[in-house]
């Protein structure tokens, strides 16, 4: 009798160590299931999927970008972040950069603070690797196009590093060399054109060579020299939906602002405390939906901005508005008349809609194209925009409103 109640005993333990395992081993299951589902549903989505790229050197992250994918329209848009972008320490008590938040083993809050900056809707998938690992990546990948303007010549805590002027494709090695003279470039315009044209064409090329990145053993790599949220299967077909990207309508943007220096350091505060930041997303997202939308968006469209009136700077004002936006505004200047009462926005190039866009920007429906009867006698100057915006009187420097005389 005892003997047959040991035996029933061993039993019931060995049942509810079998219970117990097999639970264990559902819950992994489950977890793995759950892990890969909650990505593969992300890429499937209307809405955009949101990815964070950070490469950086000695823990300090030189290129941020920002990656919006819509899978269904297979539209695609960047944003460059700056990483002397202004946020609230964490005891909010001063202002710190970006950059303070970035840790390289772990980039998620970074990405979360990047998140912010765009008010972003979803919490992002990262990949974060160093310049070292990227520049391998670079020449697997063929290398990246690149435009300097300008040589370079300087040095980097005892390295010399040289870039030649012209149209190039950058080897690994010159992507480094490329990136840190972007960060170390003194003229904060110069620094975020820089990243910006380099980002667009790193992206691009990416998705010419997606079927590369999507191979077993580079995913294997990528994930032993780099910090990502995705899992091999994630990212595997994350790199998939690379190949769909509709290229040439990529829609590239920047953020910027206002430089400031505090305690000695420069700070980027963005115009209408990041209202125009909210503004661009928005506009870009609603463009990733509709492929004609992204179309426009994708256009450069070279601006040149007039001021009608008496106020000074305005014409200024009004182009770092544009430019926070992701418009490419070429110059500014003062109007032949100083007396204009409504704000116009001339068309030089044929594309009506992109004009359009612009007149929403500062909600003036007066647009008109080059065909029409303007007494224009400076067609020598209008080679080298597409558009024109004269700002009247009843601009009040954000928008246009009815006149009361």
């Amino acid at each position: 009798m005892q003997l047959s109640q040991f035996n029933i005993r061993d039993r019931s333990l060995f049942l509810f160590y079998a219970i117990i395992l097999l639970m264990l081993i559902a819950s992994i299951f489950f977890y793995l299931q759950t892990r890969s589902n909650i990505v593969a549903e992300a890429l499937n989505r209307k809405k955009s999927l949101t990815t964070v790229f950070v490469l950086h050197e000695n823990n300090q992250p030189l290129l941020t970008v920002v990656y919006l994918y819509n899978h269904q329209t297979h539209q695609g848009a960047i944003f460059d972040i700056p990483s002397n972008f202004a946020v609230v320490s964490s005891d909010r008590s001063r202002y710190v950069p970006i950059s303070s938040y970035f840790n390289a083993q772990k980039p998620e809050e970074y990405a979360q603070k990047v998140k912010n900056i765009l008010y972003l809707p979803d919490n992002p998938f990262y990949i974060s690797m160093s310049l070292k690992e990227f520049s391998l990546w670079t020449d697997l990948i063929g290398g990246i196009e690149a435009f300097i303007a300008v040589g370079t010549k300087l040095n980097y805590q005892g390295e010399s590093i040289m870039l030649t002027s012209g149209a190039s494709i950058l080897d690994g090695a010159k992507v480094r060399e490329y990136l840190i003279a972007a960060e170390l470039t003194e003229s904060q315009s110069r620094k975020e054109e820089l990243r910006k044209r380099f980002a667009g064409s790193m992206i691009q090329q990416m998705s010419r060579k997606s079927h590369l990145l999507a191979n077993p053993l580079v995913i294997e790599s990528l994930q032993a020299n780099s910090v990502s949220n995705m899992d091999n299967d994630a990212m595997m077909e994350f790199w998939k939906t690379f190949e769909l990207l509709n290229q040439e309508n990529l829609i590239v943007q920047k953020v910027t602002g206002t430089i400031r220096t505090i305690d000695n350091q420069k700070f980027l505060f963005p115009h209408y405390d990041g209202r125009l930041i909210k503004e661009m997303v928005t506009q870009t997202l609603n463009a990733l939906d509709d492929p004609q939308e992204s179309i426009i968006n994708a256009w450069p469209r070279r601006i040149e901005i007039q001021n009608g009136t008496a106020t000074n700077g305005l014409a200024q004002r009004t182009a770092r508005i544009y430019e926070s936006l992701g418009y490419n505004v070429v110059r500014t200047s003062n109007a032949e008349s100083q007396t204009v009462d409504y704000t116009t926005v001339i068309d030089f190039s044929g594309n009506l809609e992109a004009a359009q866009r612009v007149g929403e920007v500062i909600r003036t429906n007066r647009i008109y194209s080059f065909g029409m009867h303007l007494g224009l006698n400076d067609l020598d100057l209008v080679e080298n925009i597409d558009i024109r915006i004269v700002l009247g009187r009843d601009f009040d420097g954000r928008y246009t409103q009815e006149i009361v005389n």
